[in-house]
């Protein structure tokens, strides 16, 4: 039996022979998707890109930090880096390496909660700009003589003035942090704790609330600037002070 025998018969005209074969891309009309299923999977190896840039954020005006360290006698808190037996009026005056390298370390927190808390920003705060005059027998007459305060504005210092945070409110979603304050002694490699408050403020001194140890920070984003307050009256501060805490003493 013959099957499927075809008799070609010779012309002088071209022909055309068409073989029912289908040549047309498996994924014709789905690339659409592809490209939408490609997209998501790239999404979620590198997730989606944010916007992770700081910005400069200023305080309104001018303000200044104040530093009181106990005196010798340890019955009151001075401004004074000789009056509190920390250093020598020569060390001072002649900018001793101990006291070149001692500096207050400002710490800036997510928490109040001490155990839980996480460090985002530290200043460090070790040009010294503000002086008082003294009459000192070592240069026979008035003397400049540096003290632990620290005048900061944009223009003649503006080391500290400025916070450097995300420019998204989105990324941490943390529009306050609470500041806390250290000194570190170059002449011991110490760290000294410091309060808002004179601890004598407290019926109890030795055992006082995180309250005591630091201030908050409000960011404001849309016009880049913070203010700092006190966690118990929440206005805004231009001058704030700082006092040494004291151990308990050793019996």
């Amino acid at each position: 039996m013959i099957v499927n025998n075809y008799k070609i018969l010779k012309s002088n005209t071209n022909k055309n022979l068409i073989i029912p074969i289908s040549t047309n891309w498996d994924f014709l009309d789905r690339e659409d998707s592809l490209n939408i299923y490609e997209e998501s999977i790239i999404t979620e190896i590198i997730g989606t890109p944010e916007n992770y840039e700081t910005t400069r954020f200023s305080y309104n005006n001018e303000f200044r930090y104040i530093f009181y360290f106990k005196n010798s006698a340890d019955t009151e808190w001075v401004n004074s880096y000789v009056e509190s037996g920390r250093f020598t009026e020569i060390s001072v005056l002649n900018q001793s390496n101990a006291f070149k390298k001692s500096f207050f370390k400002i710490d800036f927190y997510d928490s109040k909660n001490t155990r839980r808390r996480k460090n985002y920003l530290t200043i460090i705060l070790n040009k010294r700009n503000n002086t008082t005059v003294i009459d000192s027998p070592y240069n026979q007459g008035d003397t400049n003589l540096i003290i632990p305060t620290y005048t900061l504005n944009p223009l003649s210092n503006p080391e500290g003035f400025y916070l450097y945070w995300f420019q998204n409110p989105n990324i941490l979603n943390i529009d306050k942090l609470y500041m806390t304050v250290k000194f570190f002694d170059g002449s011991n490699g110490t760290f000294t704790t410091f309060t808002t408050k004179k601890q004598t403020d407290s019926t109890t001194p030795y055992r006082l609330t995180t309250d005591y140890f630091m201030r908050e920070v409000n960011f404001n984003y849309d016009n880049k600037t913070y203010t700092i307050q006190n966690l118990e009256t929440q206005l805004p501060l231009s001058s704030l002070g700082w006092y040494e805490y004291k151990n308990p003493p050793v019996e």
